[in-house]
């Protein structure tokens, strides 16, 4: 087994599997998470919130990290990975995709007001193994384990800016979206998702493969260039541009780089 593969095959070991995920999602366990985030919501401080919260999730989740605790709001948010064949995972379209596993990233939400506590459950990012492989071949001192991350929270950050962009959910596009020194090929796939108890049908970014931003022509980098500020805190440009950012960089799907 060589090592990029190896990298690969380890990655994958340490995730859940995503069938499981939506099963639990799906059943009683979200049922008692969104119960512990209804006792939760009456206390006015959030101090016991995350440990509450966190066993209900029976380490699917990551740690509860509390977003905002005030008389008006009360959100919380934890994340998940989990691999799955990518046919499996999305909707049926009549295109071509990128085919075998890969590792996705979800997103838990919970909000609480007066009145209400609601969850969002919304798979957002994921990323083949190929592109695993990719990442294992190019040189940084990155831990790798930390870059798969990092590239997963980068694609879950442009996938923000896809229902701004005007784009249908069953709309399969292709985009270069930046990492350090590397560019990431991301398409976008139509996934069912629950939204504070509405089923929806959205977008997930999935990263098909990393390779040296040096190896694209200098428009190419140049877009590069103006997304890498737009995905960070201080530069993004809000919603709306962000939006319309996103649909000036929409290309035809290059089925060489599924």
């Amino acid at each position: 087994m060589s090592n990029d593969t190896k990298h690969a095959t380890e990655v994958m070991a340490a995730v859940q599997d995503h069938a499981s995920l939506d099963a639990w999602l799906k059943g009683e366990g979200l049922d008692k998470a969104l119960k512990a985030m209804n006792i939760s919501a009456v206390a006015k401080k959030p101090g016991r919130v995350a440990k509450r919260l966190g066993k209900s999730l029976g380490g699917r989740f990551s740690d509860p990290r509390v977003i905002a605790w005030d008389k008006e709001r009360k959100n919380v948010y934890s994340g998940a990975l989990s691999k799955g064949d990518i046919k499996d995972v999305i909707l049926s379209v009549d295109a071509e995709i990128p085919v075998g596993a890969a590792v996705f990233q979800t997103d838990l939400y919970f909000r609480a007001n007066k009145e209400v506590t609601e969850v969002n459950a919304s798979t957002v990012s994921g990323i083949t193994e190929t592109a695993i492989n990719d990442l294992a071949q190019l040189p940084t001192d990155e831990d790798f384990d930390i870059r798969t991350r990092v590239a997963l929270t980068l694609a879950r950050i442009f996938q923000t800016g896809l229902k701004d962009s005007g784009a249908e959910p069953d709309t399969i596009r292709q985009y270069f979206i930046p990492n350090h020194d590397m560019a990431m090929v991301v398409v976008t796939l139509p996934i069912k998702r629950i939204e504070f108890d509405e089923e929806l049908v959205g977008q997930v970014a999935l990263i098909t493969r990393v390779v040296p931003a040096s190896e694209l022509d200098d428009e190419a980098q140049a877009q590069l260039k103006e997304m890498k500020a737009s995905l960070t805190k201080s530069g993004h440009p809000g919603a709306e541009a962000f939006g319309k950012l996103i649909a000036a960089r929409a290309r035809p799907v290059d089925p060489t780089l599924l």
